[in-house]
């Protein structure tokens, strides 16, 4: 019984603190918005409901958005997407930076490469980013910005794919929260 308690005591003391060399975060609430060119005009779908995990240490990224909670501003379409039964979206990929830095710093601005859609369904996508230290921030210290294009036709098919006139630019802007030192 006394190794059994020791044994549980040393896995419950050993869960409290995070694992050395894990520099994970994620944070929620993103804001996202697309903007899709049409003949007449430009639909914006947005949200503020984007989920990131950043690995401070090599600057990997894996982002992931439930598109239920997609807006459009049009009743049908938003309608359509919340009974759409869609899967996650995620977009994985690398920062064009070494790390992440949580202290202060100059804005930065870099490239990034990663994959969007589901496993064996992924679309190679490359944009740019922007980080930006912020002073003063008690949980986060970073403003994360990422910014690409996609031809509509890599990610939609059927007759809406005829109703696009350009590529689709899709921004996001995430919060990065302090790195903690333990």
């Amino acid at each position: 019984m006394k190794i059994v308690l020791t044994f549980f005591l040393i896995i419950c003391f050993s869960l409290s603190f995070p694992i050395r060399g894990q520099d994970i975060y994620r944070s929620k609430l993103g804001t996202l918005l697309i903007e899709v060119p049409l003949s007449d005009r430009i639909m914006e779908i947005h949200t503020r409901g984007l989920n990131v995990n950043l690995d401070y240490e090599n600057a990997q990224f894996d982002l992931e958005l439930n598109p239920d909670i997609l807006h459009t501003g049009i009743d049908s379409l938003d309608q359509k997407l919340r009974e759409g039964g869609s899967k996650l979206i995620r977009l994985t990929g690398k920062l064009g930076l070494e790390s992440i830095n949580t202290s202060s710093h100059p804005p930065q601005h870099f490239q990034f490469t990663g994959q969007l859609g589901e496993q064996g369904n992924q679309i190679m996508i490359q944009g740019t980013g922007h980080l930006e230290h912020v002073d003063g921030g008690e949980e986060f210290t970073c403003l994360l910005g990422l910014q690409f294009e996609m031809e509509p036709s890599l990610f939609l098919e059927g007759e809406i794919v005829h109703q696009i006139t350009g590529n689709i630019k899709v921004q996001l802007i995430q919060t990065i929260l302090k790195k903690m030192d333990i």
